[in-house]
């Protein structure tokens, strides 16, 4: 059986707000900050062995620094 992915509400509407935030600023650099979530979901979804999974919690290295959200 495949493990399904899903993510909290919390995290999920964390992603869309910073999402918005990043429009806001500059209009399509909202969807460049989603993008890459959208890719490490896909892969993570075909092949979940591939990442480390931690207390149940799938871990995913990304940059923090280059999406700073200003919180």
């Amino acid at each position: 059986m495949t493990p399904r992915l899903w993510f909290r509400p919390e995290a999920a509407q964390k992603a869309r707000d910073a999402a918005r935030w990043y429009d806001d600023r500059s209009p399509g650099l909202g969807l460049e900050f989603a993008r890459p979530l959208d890719v490490v979901t896909e892969a993570i979804a075909r092949l979940p062995e591939a990442f480390p999974v931690v207390l149940s919690i799938v871990h995913c290295r990304r940059d923090p620094h280059r999406w700073p959200t200003g919180a």
